[in-house]
């Protein structure tokens, strides 16, 4: 139980004691205090929970528990105090009760672990045979604004409108509206320099929705010729997967994603798109996605092969006494592999005992590989690098 943290729940003058742990899940919390506080109902209230200096920070997804747990573990405390804030009064009584509970739990964390817990009643498991609240509800009571997607809406606004970025930007961004605004659209025209957009039920419900955008020859600018931003059909978009979010468009929202995490798996992706902005998107699409994200941080990997000479005629050119072998397939002119030692491990080399230590590793890359490295070692007990 080292790594079990107890969360106090405060609602009006009543307090319950849960117990959290690193597997912990936003809904779990929002359950159980629904479970033990008979009065709330789902979307009737709020959390909040206190740190130090900061006694209102909101609690509303698994990324704030996470983030919870982290400040629990680098203040090196087990106990958290957690505010429930009834949405549905507007009592200033009440409010004044709540700020004097925040500005109260967030001077208790500077009470000691052992001072608390002599004090703290038992903390309570999870009610066993009880219903969860499906996840889903509970994230559509909640509303959009808990998804980084929520300034989506913003991105088709009125005519007029610029963007700078040409057919890309708004086409990108054109999809991204309509996944946040939960509607289906199809193009009527779309190409490189003019875009007209229809709603899909245009036929079926018959929506007026559309928009037509065309670029300016001036300046390269896209911008919005005319715009119809009222809908009159009935979306069932939630019953499908988000046909419009391709894997261009996944890509421009995975770009500081992939530079953070590299490795992430295409189903943590999905399962992050569903989490953090709401949506449903197949594996394929996260895949490619993630491809094409990767290439516009890192670059095009099978282009980067087309370097490899350029790299070695001017290595030999500025690099006195280097020694470069690239070798390709005579028929194919696929690559098979390089072999690079720079003049100044040469020299170097000559100072040292004579052994060489050889080490690989496989690259997890398109195209696989290896790359061997040797080392040498000098008389100071110092390595240095002979090649790779």
């Amino acid at each position: 139980m080292e790594s079990a943290r107890i969360a106090r729940c405060r609602y009006h003058s009543l307090t319950v004691v849960i117990a959290l742990s690193e597997n912990s899940k936003y809904v779990d919390i929002y359950n159980e205090i629904c479970l033990r506080f008979k009065e709330l109902k789902v979307g009737s209230f709020e959390l909040t929970y206190s740190l130090p200096e900061h006694p209102n920070c909101l609690l509303q997804s698994d990324m704030d528990v996470n983030m919870m747990l982290l400040c629990l573990k680098v203040l090196k405390s087990n106990f958290i105090d957690i505010l429930v804030k009834d949405l549905l009064s507007s009592n200033n009584e009440d409010d004044d009760q709540n700020q004097e509970e925040s500005h109260h739990a967030a001077s208790n964390h500077a009470i000691s672990n052992n001072e608390v817990s002599n004090r703290t009643a038992p903390f309570s498991c999870t009610l066993e045979n009880q219903s969860a609240i499906d996840e889903n509800e509970l994230l559509r009571v909640e509303g959009d604004n808990r998804f980084l997607s929520q300034d989506w809406k913003e991105y088709i606004s009125h005519v007029g409108q610029r963007f700078e970025g040409g057919v890309t930007e708004f086409r990108n961004k054109l999809i991204k509206y309509a996944a946040q605004m939960r509607f289906r659209l199809v193009y009527a025209k779309n190409d490189k320099e003019r875009i007209t957009a229809e709603c899909f039920k245009k036929i079926s419900d018959g929506c007026k929705w559309r928009i037509h955008a065309s670029l300016c020859g001036g300046n390269g600018f896209f911008y919005i010729r005319s715009l119809n931003n009222v809908h009159t059909c009935t979306s069932d978009y939630e019953k499908q997967k988000t046909r419009s979010m391709g894997s261009k468009v996944i890509s421009s929202v995975l770009v500081d994603q992939i530079r953070e995490k590299p490795m992430i798996k295409p189903t943590d992706i999905v399962k992050d798109f569903k989490q953090k902005y709401g949506l449903d998107i197949s594996y394929h699409s996260a895949r490619r996605g993630k491809e094409l994200a990767k290439s516009e941080v890192h670059g095009d990997e099978t282009l980067s092969y087309n370097q490899l000479l350029w790299y070695k005629d001017t290595l030999m050119s500025t690099n006195r006494g280097s020694h470069c072998v690239l070798e390709c397939d005579l028929q194919t002119s696929h690559f098979q592999r390089l072999f690079i030692c720079y003049g100044a491990c040469i020299e170097g080399f000559q100072w040292c005992r004579p052994l060489l230590f050889m080490d690989a590793t496989s690259f997890k890359s398109k195209y696989k590989g290896q790359l061997i490295g040797a080392t040498g070692k000098d008389g100071n007990q110092g390595m240095i690098s002979c090649f790779l």
